[in-house]
């Protein structure tokens, strides 16, 4: 936002302000002293904005200008870990490094996702971030409000992402790839490649 203010004036002085900008986008406050700008997209950039003001003596100065250096979006969560249909003992293991890693920035905030495959139980994907948080708060003593889950819908295989989002960074969004008309829900759990290695490891 930016503000042109005038002093001095005969109170029935009439003044027209013509506002240019050099990025961005005018929203409001053309004709006025003060002026909306939207620089959505242009982190970093330098929005100048000049004022030419008519209706007053040739004796002043009609024109002014001013620069405002426009602020930088947060950054975005840090993409920690991604894995897929796995045995809980391996989830496990990856959830001990998540932990760890949010215990070593105690003020970042934890975020699990959980995509449901394309062949899926239903309600597969919200179990699981069931499992992965109890495991967290219960085994890692981490506070429930560190943990953030969220079911992200479908994709073409079953995903799990850990993210850890440092404070003040925006919180990442659910970006699924399938819709749910897409997708087969079964009555017995898709198998897991590992234990579908071990079945047939027994059987030779």
């Amino acid at each position: 936002m930016f503000i042109a203010r005038l002093t001095g004036l005969s109170p029935t002085a009439q003044t027209a302000f013509q506002w240019e900008v050099s990025v961005g986008t005018i929203l409001s406050g053309q004709g006025t002293p003060q002026l909306t700008v939207d620089t959505a997209g242009l982190g970093g950039q330098l929005v100048t904005a000049k004022v030419s003001i008519g209706g007053l003596a040739t004796a002043c100065s009609v024109e002014a200008s001013h620069s405002y250096p426009i602020p930088l979006p947060p950054p975005c969560g840090l993409a920690f870990d991604q894995y897929g249909r796995i045995n809980f003992e391996d989830e496990e293991a990856r959830l001990d490094n998540f932990a760890i890693q949010l215990f070593s920035f105690p003020k970042a905030q934890g975020y699990i996702f959980a995509y449901a495959g394309r062949d899926s139980m239903k309600g597969e994907a919200a179990k699981r971030l069931l499992r992965a948080k109890a495991y967290l708060v219960g085994s890692r003593q981490m506070p429930p409000g560190r943990i953030v889950t969220v079911d992200g819908g479908y994709k073409e295989e079953f995903q799990v992402d850990l993210i850890v989002v440092p404070p003040g960074a925006i919180a990442p969004i659910a970006m699924p790839t399938l819709s749910p008309s897409e997708v087969e829900t079964l009555k017995v759990g898709p198998k897991s490649p590992a234990r579908t290695a071990r079945r047939n490891s027994r059987n030779k």
